[in-house]
């Protein structure tokens, strides 16, 4: 049985958070705006990104702190999340969502290198090169031409990037990687993530999920196995 490796991008590989506070704050409040409205604002953003899996949720994200700060809620939980998420339309997030990727198409065509600096690889990223095994994968919310930019610029060696345009056309992450085994045949794929939701939406006997401790998210259920950055260190696979 062939072993195969899927991670997540934003949160496993790399650190983007200053990315997407930005953009997602461009895409909110518009450019006319300062960067942002106060450090407690930005600390919120930062604590609870974790909520965020697609950018479109970037959108609740906004909306929860802002009624976190003006005493509308006493916190920022999964569930005022999804019921937020849930009452707003369709349209809504997907307008959104067009805005948060042409904001940062913006910032890429008025200066790349500075776009590109917002972006840090984590310790993880680091090591990711030196796997013996190179059947290296990356499955990502993002658009692919920024995560084309993003593995280029770190010069990080991966077989394919499965990005948000795929993801959607099968509906969730684990309907892709289901679809990926399912036509390689005899294979098992280690799938790495930072998002209990991305890991819940896996349903293949041949995908090991493991939830990257190191990420923005929090694991909440036990059935999947909290890895270090080190994890992969020894060459067992």
């Amino acid at each position: 049985m062939k072993n195969y490796f899927f991670f997540d991008l934003d949160g496993v590989i790399i650190n983007s958070i200053n990315e997407c506070f930005i953009i997602s704050y461009k895409a909110y409040y518009g450019f006319t705006k300062n960067i942002y409205k106060s450090e407690t604002y930005k600390k919120l953003f930062f604590k609870f990104r974790g909520y965020v899996v697609t950018a479109k949720d970037f959108l609740i994200l906004h909306r929860l702190i802002n009624k976190l700060l003006s005493g509308k809620i006493k916190n920022i939980n999964n569930n005022n999340f999804m019921n937020l998420k849930h009452k707003t339309s369709s349209d809504e997030l997907l307008n959104f969502e067009n805005m948060f990727f042409y904001c940062r198409y913006l910032y890429q065509n008025v200066n790349m290198n500075k776009w590109l600096k917002m972006h840090t690889l984590t310790n993880f990223g680091h090591k990711i090169n030196n796997f013996k095994n190179k059947n290296i994968y990356i499955i990502t919310s993002k658009d692919f031409y920024s995560s084309k930019l993003i593995i280029d610029h770190f010069n990080i060696n991966v077989k394919k990037i499965f990005s948000t345009k795929e993801i959607s056309r099968f509906k969730n992450k684990g309907n892709l990687i289901k679809d990926f085994v399912n036509k390689k045949k005899n294979v098992k794929v280690f799938f790495t993530d930072d998002s209990i939701t991305n890991l819940e939406s896996v349903n293949d006997k041949n995908v090991v999920c493991l939830f990257a401790n190191w990420g923005y998210g929090k694991n909440n259920n036990d059935i999947f196995k909290s890895i270090n950055s080190d994890y992969f260190d020894e060459e067992i696979y």
